[in-house]
């Protein structure tokens, strides 16, 4: 109950009384594993899953959580050499050729993720949770023809809100951008207005040439969520595209108010007011959006709204600190 509760050092306290009680206790040690997982405590939760593991060999789940825990604590090698080993004793394990997949995304080996999840996806116990994680990795490797095929065959009465989102998506990534807004318009009807799925289909809507529709969306979406990135930046880019920067401006300084320390938010300020003439209040933005971890070297050097203030000293002492900005 502590845990459903999100009480996760008074869960942890409990399940460790109980393997001072009984020390070959394996739902505690496993517990007490996933606890040390989500709390981040990576080394405790591998000695915790070790201890498991000499009391079952055998355990499965076991053995993939010690994979995950070496993913989080970036142990790619130690990660991939337990989830081969899972793989030899269990060649249909569904998590782990999930977790496998991601992993050899994550190295840029996109053939060998697509082999494993084409076997995931051609087998028939898999469930609906683990087919949408599927789907969502093979596009993710670009496979986003056959995500789009595998899911057209489902009845339309049959797409979960999940399932609808990755048609969406894979409709408007192969360009079909008005079944991609008629699936996301059954989304809306389906699950009410969210913020997050007004802002998308805004930028649709841009893209597909409706920019008084997409504007209208895009300000619902953020008096639903003051605090949406994607629909803040894609007003923003509208305003900014109809020559209304000063609007832009004003919608992009209230998102900073909800989170100010968004570097991405402080870039677009930039090149706004760059835009504008306001070049000191460009160069101030710039210069925090580095601070707050912007890295996109190329963007920066490239941005034509940033052009005006590359003349200026402040901007090429910046470009001296940040190391960045060529």
């Amino acid at each position: 109950m502590a845990y459903r509760l999100g009480h996760l050092d008074e869960a942890l306290t409990d399940f460790s009384l109980c393997v001072r009680k009984d020390e070959n206790f394996e739902a505690a040690w496993m517990n007490m594993a996933i606890i040390r997982l989500e709390k981040g405590e990576t080394s405790q939760g591998r000695r915790d899953v070790e201890r498991l593991l000499r009391l079952n060999p055998g355990n499965m789940e076991a053995f993939y959580l010690l994979g995950r825990i070496h993913l989080a604590a970036k142990e790619f090698r130690s990660a991939r050499e337990v989830f081969q080993e899972i793989l030899k004793r269990d060649v249909n394990h569904i998590s782990t050729l999930l977790a496998l997949a991601r992993l050899h995304l994550q190295e840029s080996e996109p053939v060998q993720a697509v082999a494993l999840l084409k076997r995931v996806l051609a087998n028939p116990e898999i469930g609906d949770e683990e087919v949408t994680a599927c789907l969502s990795l093979l596009m993710e490797a670009g496979e986003t023809p056959l995500c789009v095929q595998h899911l057209q065959r489902k009845p339309d009465g049959a797409l979960s809100p999940a399932d609808r989102k990755l048609l969406i998506l894979g409709a408007w990534k192969l360009g079909r951008t008005q079944d991609a807004i008629a699936h996301l318009e059954s989304l809306l009807v389906a699950e009410g207005e969210t913020a997050s799925n007004l802002a998308l289909l805004g930028r649709m809507l841009q893209q597909s040439g409706a920019p008084e529709l997409a504007e209208s969306r895009l300000r619902k979406a953020l008096e639903l969520d003051p605090a949406s990135r994607a629909a803040a930046f894609e007003l923003a880019g509208i305003l900014s595209e109809r020559g209304e920067t000063e609007q832009a401006i004003a919608v992009l300084e209230s998102l900073l108010r909800e989170v100010p320390d968004d570097p991405d938010c402080l870039y677009n300020l930039a090149c706004c007011h760059a835009r504008n003439h306001n070049f000191d209040d460009s160069l101030h933005y710039l210069k925090s959006a580095v601070e707050f971890g912007f890295r996109d070297q190329d963007k920066i050097h490239a941005d034509r709204d940033l052009q005006a203030i590359r003349q200026f000293k402040e901007y090429t002492e910046l470009a001296g600190q940040a190391g960045l900005i060529g």
